[in-house]
């Protein structure tokens, strides 16, 4: 459990991160397509960390099925 904790605190606070870069860069006036790289990278990470959470769930019902 404190593992699982740990990587969820750890991508939230990498996508905290991307998010004020993001900002810096739009107020920096950078060309938009690293801004769009960067909105993809954020959007990327908020996927990984969603599907990850589901894993831990699916293999605690396999094991208490075994």
């Amino acid at each position: 459990m404190k593992n699982t904790r740990r990587r969820t605190g750890n991508r939230l606070f990498y996508t905290l991160i991307g998010l004020v870069i993001l900002f810096l860069m739009v107020t920096a006036g950078i060309p938009a397509p690293f801004i769009i790289i960067g909105i993809i990278f954020i959007v990327v990470q908020l996927l990984i960390s969603m599907l990850v959470q589901k894993r831990p769930d699916d293999s605690k019902r396999n094991n208490i099925d075994k």
